[in-house]
C-alpha cells in the first residue's frame, strides 16, 4: 500500500544521491515498507529532476529559506505523481529530459522515452512471478493466465493483468510484460 502525504512548499540543501545542491520538497510516500520523500532537485547537473530519496538515508543540511507558489507547488507535485503512476517503482531514473519528455503532451516526444519488457517463464518460474508481482502497482503489468490449478489470483485488480496470450514457444509459454518510463541513463 502507498501511503503518500502531500508536504509544503519549501526549499532545503541536503545530501541527496545525485548531484544537486537543493530540492523542493514534494510528498512522503510509503513504499515497500521504506518512507521516501518525493523531490524536485535544484542546481547542478540534475537541475528538474524529479526523484524519490529514502528518509532513513536523508541528511538535511539547511532550509535555505525560499519558497514558491502553491500553484507552483502543486504543478511540480502533479508531475512527480504521473511519473510515479507510469513507473514500476519509486526509481524516476536520472534525466530530467526524460521526465520532461514523458510529461509532454506531444505523444512523439513520450514514446521515446517509454520502454517495454517483455519476459518469457516456464512453468515452475512463472507461478513464483505470478506471486510475486502482487506487491507491484498492477496499472502497467500484464502476463498470460496462471498455470492451471493456481488459486493464489483471487484480487479482481490482479484478474485483470491476466490477459496476455502466451508464447508459442513450448519451454516458455509464460509471458510477463511491463511498460514504464525509461530510467536507464542513455
Amino acid at each position: 500500500m502507498n501511503l503518500i502525504k502531500e508536504i509544503d512548499s519549501r526549499i532545503i540543501s541536503a545530501n541527496l544521491a545525485i548531484h544537486s545542491d537543493a530540492a523542493w520538497l514534494l510528498q512522503i510516500v510509503f513504499f515497500n515498507d521504506v518512507w521516501y520523500l518525493g523531490c524536485e532537485c535544484v542546481g547542478g547537473s540534475s537541475h528538474g529532476l524529479l526523484r524519490f530519496e529514502r528518509l532513513d538515508r536523508l541528511y538535511i543540511s539547511q532550509y535555505l529559506g525560499k519558497s514558491r507558489s502553491q500553484k507552483e507547488q502543486r504543478s511540480n507535485l502533479e508531475k512527480l505523481q504521473k511519473l510515479l503512476d507510469a513507473s514500476f517503482g519509486i526509481f524516476l531514473g536520472y534525466s530530467a529530459e526524460d521526465q520532461n519528455k514523458f510529461l509532454s503532451k506531444n505523444s512523439s516526444d513520450k514514446k521515446e522515452v517509454i520502454v517495454t519488457v517483455e519476459l518469457w517463464f516456464d512453468e515452475e518460474k512463472f507461478k513464483f512471478a505470478c506471486e510475486k508481482t502482487k506487491r507491484f502497482p498492477s496499472r502497467n503489468l500484464k502476463m498470460s493466465p496462471p498455470p492451471k490449478g493456481s488459486s493464489f489470483v483471487k484480487d479482481e485488480e490482479y484478474q485483470k493483468v491476466f490477459c496476455l496470450p502466451g508464447t508459442k514457444n513450448e519451454h516458455f509459454l509464460h509471458r510477463f510484460e511491463v511498460k514504464s518510463i525509461n530510467v536507464v541513463s542513455k
